[in-house]
């Protein structure tokens, strides 16, 4: 039997297991966490995150729902500050994931932060560099080199349907950037449907130019310190809320001069969450964390 916490952050829903406790190979993992993970016949989450920690650090993998593994999620690693809070007695903590390492922080009886740092906005997912077309240099800053280009490029990759709702949301700028994990920000002068942004995202992920998939994300922009978003997430879809999502939008806006305002609210089907970028360029998620209940799962049955 396997203990467990349910958490979730706006809408977004987590099962937090101690990985301590999986006496199985590596290699059956993924499995795993795609049974623990499904909603039908598993506790049903968006996202399996094991860890393990001693005192003040935790080191994090995530695995989405297909079993494919996650650089970080942004509302995960709230939860996991809120639950070292809730177990440890921690208020701040340090994340260590495969590939970086972020300072956690609990703000409020439900809300936690997490250190992005400095996002990357050079080559995402690798190999990109080396698959974009040569007037679309990724080495460097993409959203400061060539966005027009970028635009055209994508928007000519997006044929009859797809075209068709790329120019009705009114897409005007678009950036690459990493912030742990890849993302593609549209910025918009309309917020796609559901439908428009399910049919547009689930193309736009998969394209030959993200060789490890994309994460995609339409922004508008309310005013100077608040915007509207949707993210289609890799390998999971439309979902309720993005943490990474939204410090990449943030980013986005900022770098490119679309708002000067380093308090940014980002609203978001699942609920609100907050962006602050620091002096020296770090950039905090501030999001909602809130253990939902605890349990025993039995991956074989009874």
């Amino acid at each position: 039997m396997i203990k467990f916490d349910k958490m979730q952050s706006n809408g977004n829903d987590f099962v937090m297991v101690d990985e301590t406790q999986l006496l199985m190979p590596s290699s059956d993992i993924a499995n795993f966490c795609v049974s623990m993970g499904a909603r039908k016949i598993g506790v049903g989450c968006d996202l399996v995150t094991l860890y393990n920690s001693d005192a003040e650090m935790i080191r994090a993998s995530f695995f989405n729902s297909d079993g494919s593994a996650a650089e970080i999620c942004g509302n995960a690693a709230c939860c996991l500050a809120m639950l070292m809070k809730i177990k440890n007695n921690c208020p701040s903590s340090i994340l260590k994931t495969k590939n970086k390492t972020y300072e956690l922080l609990v703000e409020g009886e439900n809300t936690a932060s997490v250190n992005f740092g400095c996002p990357d906005d050079g080559p995402v997912a690798g190999a990109v560099a080396h698959s974009m077309p040569q007037n679309l240099p990724v080495a460097g800053a993409v959203a400061h080199s060539m966005p027009q280009n970028l635009l055209e490029y994508l928007e000519g990759k997006c044929s009859g349907d797809r075209g068709d709702i790329f120019r009705k949301i009114g897409v005007y700028h678009i950036s690459c950037l990493s912030v742990g994990n890849p993302h593609l920000v549209l910025l918009v002068k309309d917020m796609p449907s559901l439908e428009q942004a399910g049919v547009l995202g689930a193309f736009l992920e998969k394209l030959e130019l993200f060789p490890q998939k994309i994460n995609v994300s339409f922004a508008k922009k309310l005013s100077n310190n608040e915007i509207e978003l949707l993210v289609f997430e890799r390998a999971e879809g439309l979902t309720l809320a993005c943490g990474s999502g939204a410090v990449a939008a943030v980013r986005t806006l900022f770098s490119g001069g679309f708002t000067t305002s380093t308090h940014v609210v980002v609203h978001q089907r699942g609920g609100s969450m907050t962006i602050r970028i620091e002096k020296k360029g770090n950039i905090i998620l501030v999001s909602s964390a809130v253990l939902v209940f605890s349990g025993v799962y039995y991956p074989n049955g009874v």
